[in-house]
């Protein structure tokens, strides 16, 4: 499995699916590891729509990319961290393709 260790600082784009609008803002913004307000503050008036674009803050902080049929477990063997730091710096359960995972 290949290792994509990234670090940038410009926003990312994700486009919401049709799952994502049984969401709620709070819980959308979940999925991301970023603040309510900075995600507010990129996106006045969004709407949780399948095919919204929504935006997402750079980050300083180091991140991998979640691959198709990648967990949380996989990704902690990668960065020789445990399956529970991984949770509780990306403050969810479970990951999603493209999601960024912070390390």
């Amino acid at each position: 499995m290949k290792i994509s260790l990234y670090n940038n600082q410009k926003n990312w784009f994700y486009k919401i699916k049709p799952a994502d609008e049984n969401l709620d803002f709070e819980k959308l913004v979940l999925k991301f590891n970023v603040s309510e307000e900075e995600i507010k503050f990129l996106n006045p008036n969004f709407q949780i729509k399948s095919g919204n674009i929504l935006i997402l803050p750079a980050s300083s902080k180091y991140f991998h990319i979640a691959q198709p049929l990648e967990t949380y477990f996989s990704v902690s063997k990668m960065y020789n961290c445990s399956v529970e730091q991984l949770k509780q710096q990306n403050k969810t359960l479970t990951i999603f393709v493209g999601q960024k995972i912070f390390i």
